[in-house]
């Protein structure tokens, strides 16, 4: 079983590889379509609508009030993590699926943003919310139930402990000396049997 953030290429690997797949809470609820938190996705759209909604296109039987409250069911979805929550979002999904994306270099209306939101959403559900349903064979479970709470702690730590470290000398070593040592240092440390809390070192 895979724990990870919201990577696509990630989601990839845990299908060849046939790996039940728990995405973390905290980056869908922050990075969806890799805009802002989805309670400011909700609120710009949300005022969007009543300010200055976009003409409704053909296929959309939905007007701005019904957007609004549809917003809102979207923000309370992923907030709450329904057992139904996967097929409400289909049905919200199919009532914009019909909205037509921009032309090359447009802009997305409100209309086909929804339209991206609720089918992004859709097809992450299940990733999302595997942590309803997993249980391993000594009866493990996911942290998961707690709102706010990412789900890949031990994960996040393992990524700043070792896979940021690929990227530590784009950061800017002060000496090169310290390229070598310090790799040489958190790879010793991390392949000690017992491990190692590097949190201060590698804060500093």
């Amino acid at each position: 079983m895979l724990v990870s953030d919201d990577a696509d290429a990630l989601k990839s690997v845990a299908e060849e590889l046939g790996l039940s797949h728990q995405v973390c809470r905290a980056h869908v609820t922050h990075n969806v379509l890799n805009l802002s938190e989805v309670g400011d996705l909700v609120a710009e759209l949300g005022t969007q609508a009543l300010e200055a909604p976009d003409p409704l296109p053909r296929g959309v039987a939905r007007d701005w009030e019904q957007f609004v409250a549809d917003l809102e069911t979207v923000q309370w979805l992923v907030e709450t993590h329904p057992y139904d929550g996967k097929e409400q979002l289909e049905r919200l999904h199919q009532l914009y699926c019909q909205a037509p994306a921009p032309r090359e270099g447009g802009k997305a209306t409100m209309w086909y943003r929804m339209r991206l939101l609720t089918l992004d959403l859709w097809d992450d559900w299940s990733r999302l919310t595997l942590y309803q349903r997993w249980q391993g064979s000594a009866g493990e479970r996911l942290d998961g139930l707690r709102p706010r709470r990412g789900t890949n702690n031990a994960s996040e730590r393992a990524i700043g402990w070792w896979v940021k470290e690929r990227y530590r000398s784009m950061r800017g070593y002060k000496r090169a000396e310290s390229v070598l040592n310090v790799s040489s240092l958190l790879g010793w440390l991390g392949s000690r049997p017992a491990g190692g809390d590097l949190t201060e070192l590698v804060a500093a």
